[in-house]
């Protein structure tokens, strides 16, 4: 295995670690739940990103409040955040950040404290493959 692929392995799974456990801290405080990493937890199933579905009404705030932090990610509407750490320029550093970032842009949001796009429909902003248009 190559040392490119290794990284990739283990920073990934360093981000879903952190994710995994900022859910549940905020779980055992009583707050609700608002994101699931959907997946495969097994690094041979899957690539560099995780997807992340978040409580529904969440993307368009989320999103809004990640681009003012400068993070860029993928949407998959209705509800769905790709998060890719890239092993060739992305640092451990740079995904405990994000976490943080990402973290505080659910909260935000989910306590109306973000403003995001409305989604008037499920699916709005699809186009005839399914596919969300880039902003």
């Amino acid at each position: 295995m190559s040392a490119i692929r290794k990284k990739s392995i283990a920073i990934t799974k360093y981000l879903e670690e952190l994710l995994c456990r900022s859910d549940a801290e905020a779980e055992k405080d009583g707050a609700e739940k608002l994101y699931q990493i959907i997946t495969p937890a097994n690094p041979a199933k899957r690539g560099a990103q995780l997807s992340i579905l978040l409580k529904p009404g969440l993307l368009g705030g989320v999103m809004t409040e990640l681009e003012e932090q400068g993070v860029v990610v993928d949407e998959r509407k209705p509800d769905v955040v790709r998060v890719a750490p890239a092993p060739l320029y992305n640092t451990f550093s740079d995904v405990w950040e994000f976490v943080s970032i990402f973290k505080t842009a659910c909260i935000k949001t989910d306590k109306g404290l973000a403003q995001g796009e409305a989604e008037p429909a499920a699916f709005a902003g699809l186009n005839s493959n399914g596919w969300s248009h880039i902003k």
